[in-house]
């Protein structure tokens, strides 16, 4: 027996050498997943998130507020509407800060309310500390508001959403 395992010692070496290479290439390729879902996490430490409120001041004038409800700095954010031109904030938003106001002035409720309704979105981009683009988005809808004794048009959001980096 001793001899059969000593004429074959170099097949069983080189067999076992090939375990070892697979073992070793599993090995590395779980410990990059797990280094991959570290950075990730931390990186989510410091995501800012951006709430979106809208309000219709008149039917020529659409104020949107935008609220950081997330924990990092929402930097060079864009708000954009449906056939408008998107507006670049001048300031960061800084975790916790509310209501930085952006106003869209005579875009028209009925105009935008003539747009299909899958494509009135209003979208916010910016950047968070890694340079990454986030958003938030939301479906622009028809609502009614009450205005002393009587109902108008007017709009709202739904579905209010926020877009992640890859």
């Amino acid at each position: 027996m001793t001899d059969i395992l000593i004429g074959y010692s170099a097949l069983i070496q080189a067999l076992a050498t090939v375990v070892l290479v697979f073992l070793t290439a599993y090995y590395v390729s779980q410990s990059r997943k797990s280094a991959q879902e570290l950075e990730q996490s931390r990186k989510s430490d410091f995501l800012p998130m951006l709430a979106v409120r809208l309000e219709a001041r008149d039917p020529r004038t659409v104020d949107i507020y935008l609220s950081n409800i997330g924990r990092g700095l929402a930097q060079h954010p864009v708000v954009r509407l449906p056939f408008e031109q998107p507006q670049e904030i001048t300031e960061n938003i800084a975790p916790g800060q509310e209501n930085v106001l952006i106003t869209f002035e005579n875009i028209g409720i009925p105009e935008i309310l003539e747009v299909e309704e899958e494509d009135r979105i209003l979208r916010v981009e910016y950047l968070d500390i890694f340079g990454e683009i986030v958003a938030s988005e939301a479906r622009i809808v028809a609502d009614t508001a009450e205005d002393g004794s009587l109902l108008k048009e007017t709009i709202a959001l739904a579905d209010w959403k926020i877009i992640l980096p890859k």
